[in-house]
């Protein structure tokens, strides 16, 4: 759809600055003041974001192919629009449901047995967050990501939309277009502020780590946050340690001397909890996972708000500036006119 030679978007600045430095100094021209910035984002490319181990096989599977190849756009392309799926899904915890990439949740992992004997698909199993329900793969259709999201761009094309300008210009007449296409086009129209971070998603801690967990309980690091976002710290908290309670309840093994009362003192921390929060709030949940969805879309509520206000006020000042050029252009039109009729006046 874009060629073997595309050509980057003009406006991929107004989005995300450190992605347009990057594609223009490594596809138009080696310009300097591009440079150290590009390469920063090229070595947390490959070196802080998670590959597999059939990455270095690939054609652009090291710094130094991307360095050396004419054109490498194509290759960067991918490897943000990898790193922007690391950025969002690899911060959420493991019992968010904004983990599930799409209705039947995310892959999940099933025995050797059963993934030696199962056919080319069945061996491919996906599960919910929440739930202990495996989906058996089926079809290529359990593939399809939701990409009704404002968190993620989940969609490859998509990405490649927000970057590039299509090698043959027909290609963008919607009548060439299927419907996913024409509306990926059309999401990338607006891209949403986007930005590589520093964060290192390739070397992570070892389970095995020898440093011991620090347990700082200051609330300092709090104080700025709001008790909506106190109360979601809490039930998101507690729901990880009652989910990881539930497990060790759902074992076949028998249960350990001591265990039976340390699960049931993590119900009654997590009932009482519910509790206090009833008796201090108009809003009444019947149990934690009820409370922390809640607080859960509460704040995905206003992150959305907050990125709409800041867009709301970024069109504002464009017009703004519209309406000041319109009236000093204006201003200076009735200058002119008023110029002219002096040189009119007879003496």
């Amino acid at each position: 759809m874009f060629g073997l030679q595309p050509k980057i978007r003009s406006d991929i600045a107004d989005w995300s600055p450190n992605l347009h430095n990057t594609f223009s100094y490594f596809t138009i021209k080696k310009l300097p003041e591009y440079k150290d910035d590009a390469m920063r984002v090229l070595d947390i490319l490959f070196n802080k974001t998670e590959h597999n181990s059939y990455f270095v096989k690939n054609v652009f599977g090291s710094k130094q192919k991307i360095t050396q190849a004419k054109n490498p756009t194509l290759y960067l392309v991918v490897l943000t629009w990898l790193r922007q799926l690391q950025q969002c899904f690899y911060e959420y915890n493991e019992v968010n449901m904004a983990k599930d990439w799409n209705r039947h949740g995310r892959y999940c992992g099933t025995t050797t047995k059963v993934a030696q004997n199962a056919p080319t698909l069945s061996n491919i199993n996906m599960s919910p967050v929440r739930s202990d329900k495996k989906n058996i793969v089926s079809d290529l259709s359990y593939f399809k990501p939701n990409e009704d999201r404002k968190d993620v761009v989940a969609s490859l094309e998509q990405w490649a939309a927000m970057l590039l300008k299509p090698d043959i210009p027909m290609i963008l007449k919607e009548e060439n277009m299927d419907e996913d296409t024409r509306e990926r086009f059309s999401r990338a129209k607006k891209p949403s502020e986007f930005s590589i971070t520093k964060m290192d998603y390739k070397n992570t801690e070892s389970e095995e780590a020898d440093d011991e967990p620090t347990f700082n309980t200051s609330p300092d690091k709090h104080k700025n946050k709001t008790n909506k976002e106190l109360l979601q710290n809490i039930s998101t908290g507690l729901t990880n340690i009652l989910t990881v309670a539930s497990k060790k309840k759902g074992n076949n093994k028998k249960l350990k001397v001591g265990e039976v009362s340390e699960l049931e003192n993590v119900t009654e921390t997590v009932s009482s909890f519910v509790a206090f929060v009833n008796k201090t709030r108009s809003t009444k949940f019947n149990n934690l996972q009820d409370m922390n969805d809640y607080y859960q879309e509460k704040a995905q509520l206003t992150t959305e708000n907050n990125k709409r206000r800041r867009l709301d006020m970024e069109d504002s000042d464009d017009s703004s500036d519209s309406s000041i050029s319109d009236d000093t252009s204006s201003s200076e039109s009735t200058g002119n006119k008023k110029a002219k009729a002096k040189k009119r006046k007879p003496n």
